[in-house]
């Protein structure tokens, strides 16, 4: 991976793993200083990460993690139950026993993070089971705009919050998945379904407030990985 991408998924992962909340700022000169690289570099990072719209450049203002209102919450619910209604209908005739197996892990991985109370690898991994699903679809176009989906879908649960605990999602994951591996299509679309109209009912209906992020300190373990990286380049 080249050094911008690692730059790239390491501030759009801390953006939908909760540890840069909806708002804040990132001016282009404190992260070039905290990452050490340039501020050119810097500047195509954010242009880059601007255009998934999970963070907002503003002439003479500077980039912000984007703040999305309700009606684009309800857009993005819209999209994902048209979309991943009929993702899941491919996943179920067509996934293979490799991708199972590694799915079934990967819901061991979700409830390790829920028993550790470790909410960034609770959100990334919530996330990452619905790209898995798409995976499985075996359509490069489809995993790739709902991956985009999921990154907003974690923005506006950052902003609104989320009601319902984590143990409901995931034993909606392991009904999904079952209803998958049994080849269940209608099954697996009425799973699908009401797992996201749950999620988009458990959003709150005004945006939370948060305390200012101190960007040196939430960073300091993304610097670690991104110099480490650079080292091995």
């Amino acid at each position: 991976m080249l050094l911008d991408d690692q730059l790239f998924s390491l501030l759009l992962g801390a953006i939908s793993e909760h540890r840069l909340p909806p708002g804040t700022r990132l001016p282009e000169e404190t992260l070039s200083k905290i990452f050490k690289v340039s501020r050119e570099r810097m500047r195509k990072v954010l242009l880059r990460l601007s255009e998934t719209r999970c963070v907002q450049l503003t002439p003479n203002v500077g980039a912000r993690v984007a703040a999305p209102t309700l009606q684009e919450v309800e857009d993005l619910f819209q999209t994902r139950l048209l979309i991943e209604t009929e993702t899941v209908k491919l996943a179920a005739q067509k996934w293979t026993e490799p991708q199972m197996h590694a799915l079934r892990a990967h819901l061991q991985e979700e409830e390790q993070a829920r028993v550790q109370h470790n909410l960034p690898e609770q959100v990334r991994l919530t996330g990452l089971f619905h790209i898995k699903i798409a995976e499985m679809a075996g359509n490069a176009f489809l995993t790739r705009f709902i991956t985009e989906l999921v990154w907003h879908t974690a923005l506006a649960v950052s902003l609104y919050g989320l009601s319902r605990t984590s143990e409901c999602t995931e034993l909606e994951h392991q009904d999904l998945l079952d209803a998958i591996q049994n080849r269940n299509v209608q099954e697996a679309i009425d799973i699908m379904r009401e797992h996201l109209e749950h999620v988009q009912e458990g959003l709150g209906d005004e945006p939370r407030t948060f305390e200012k992020v101190n960007l040196q300190e939430v960073l300091a373990p993304l610097v670690a990985q991104f110099q480490a990286h650079e080292l091995q380049n």
